[in-house]
């Protein structure tokens, strides 16, 4: 059972479904097709088919905004294949009632959240979501979360970590974006420190994204190791991004399956799969 914990579909913008800003958008465009288009649901399937991925994690995109109807309808499509991570807007703070019936609607597994802008950081940092950080603790609701380009992003997520204990959290794509190998580094170190806490896991997601080389993508193999021995494979969750990836889908699943020869047995069902599923609580067996 191979789970992909990050993957996108999205619509073109329209009229009748609005990005909110259209002019500097930059939805991925490395997998065919999609440059115009958008990705579909029935795109993303025959991609996983390919690849040989079960399942999929759907991240609704930052750059359509905060719909989840997509992937919401894609789970009502192929409810044995997707999950979701919705969007919310955090800054019209949610009675908790209101947040429990969104919460219900079917593929619902936690959310989404990305500060990507220097004014979204900014309210991060200044504690103006603390009432959905206390909610999504409050309902045991995961969390994933990315800081692209946030230079205290390790201690902010501690700080979340010790401020709301029974928050579960993950980080996307280790919060790397790119391919410096001191950027890496430092990034991986970093958020290994934080994997004492029980309530925080990794996303070992969009990894050929943060290689200078071709396939195995050997350059990454250390630091994989790294967050696999701090997270064990319980709170390692592989996962693609593979529609921003200028490689083949299958090997950033192959990079996993073959090319690791200390990851294998167990540990490699825990990371291919299992382990956020149990995370989320999207039962195996369904």
């Amino acid at each position: 059972m191979i789970v992909d914990s990050h993957v996108h579909i999205w619509a073109p913008h329209c009229a009748d479904r609005p990005w909110p800003n259209p002019q500097t958008a930059k939805p991925h465009k490395a997998y065919p097709g999609i440059n115009e288009h958008g990705m579909s649901k029935q795109m993303l399937v025959a991609a996983m088919d390919t690849a040989g991925v079960n399942r999929a994690i759907l991240i609704p995109p930052s750059w359509e905004g905060h719909y989840n109807d997509l992937a919401l309808d894609a789970v009502q499509s192929y409810p044995e294949r997707f999950a979701v991570m919705g969007r919310i807007f955090l800054e019209e703070p949610m009675p908790e009632a209101q947040f429990n019936l969104w919460r219900q609607q079917q593929g619902i597994v936690g959310v989404r959240c990305i500060f990507h802008s220097p004014r979204y950081q900014q309210l991060l940092c200044d504690g103006a979501f603390d009432w959905f950080w206390q909610i999504a603790a409050n309902n045991k609701l995961p969390v994933t979360l990315m800081m692209p380009g946030l230079k205290n992003a390790a201690l902010i997520i501690e700080h979340l970590l010790k401020t709301f204990p029974a928050l579960k959290l993950s980080l996307d794509h280790v919060n790397i974006q790119g391919a410096d190998k001191d950027q890496v580094a430092t990034q991986v170190k970093q958020f290994s420190a934080l994997a004492h806490y029980d309530n925080f896991a990794i996303k070992a997601s969009a990894v050929p994204s943060w290689s200078q080389e071709s396939f195995p993508f050997k350059d990454t193999h250390d630091h994989l190791k790294r967050l696999f021995d701090a997270f064990g494979p319980q709170r390692t969750f592989w996962g693609s991004d593979f529609t921003r990836l200028d490689v083949d889908y299958r090997r950033a699943v192959c990079q996993f399956t073959e090319a690791m020869n200390w990851l294998d047995g167990r540990d490699l069902e825990w990371v291919m799969g299992r382990g956020v599923c149990e995370w989320l609580g999207w039962p195996i067996n369904a």
